[in-house]
């Protein structure tokens, strides 16, 4: 089963001709935005990693979802949905704005904001596991 933070690329944009695709379900939208940001701050972060078993069970929950509201999670084209991109970059701009992620992108920066995230038991925060150098 492919998991969410690679799922991201496989989101179909829709073309022109195809305006009748529902819209991105925000649940779809939440997992991929917090499974790629814990991700990503635990990459750029020596004092984070990224807790792959819990991002998968939740990819899979996801998964099930998606299928169980006739998405075709199965499609080689991916997910066909309306408006991913646009939802997806509403979830990160202020989120990399809050932590000056979207100027400042070094390794303290994304340990700072990986931190606070995991003080705040934020949604992100459950696919971060913090780790003594």
């Amino acid at each position: 089963m492919r998991a969410l933070m690679v799922l991201a690329p496989f989101v179909t944009a829709a073309p022109l001709w195809a305006q009748d695709l529902p819209p991105a379900p925000g649940y779809f939208v939440d997992a991929v935005f917090e499974t790629t940001m814990a991700q990503s701050l635990a990459l750029s972060c020596p004092q984070l990693s990224f807790e792959i078993r819990e991002a998968s069970l939740y990819s899979g929950e996801v998964m099930a979802r998606l299928n169980d509201e006739g998405f075709d999670t199965n499609s080689p084209d991916g997910v066909a949905v309306s408006g991913f991109n646009e939802s997806l970059s509403e979830r990160v701009e202020p989120f990399l704005a809050r932590y000056g992620l979207d100027t400042d992108t070094s390794a303290q920066n994304a340990c700072a904001a990986g931190l606070a995230e995991l003080a705040a038991d934020s949604p992100v925060a459950r696919f971060l596991i913090e780790v003594s150098g």
